[in-house]
């Protein structure tokens, strides 16, 4: 893992910041899917 060198402490914020980054992305992905779905119905 890239993201695991040195301080444990950095490297949990950067789990930490990744895994928000990633909620994110993956809500705004269904609320698309969502809408998407309901134009094309």
């Amino acid at each position: 893992m890239g993201i695991c060198s040195g301080k444990g402490t950095h490297c949990s914020r950067n789990y930490e910041e990744f895994g928000l980054v990633f909620l994110l992305s993956l809500l705004s992905l269904v609320h698309l899917m969502t809408l998407f779905c309901s134009y094309s119905v």
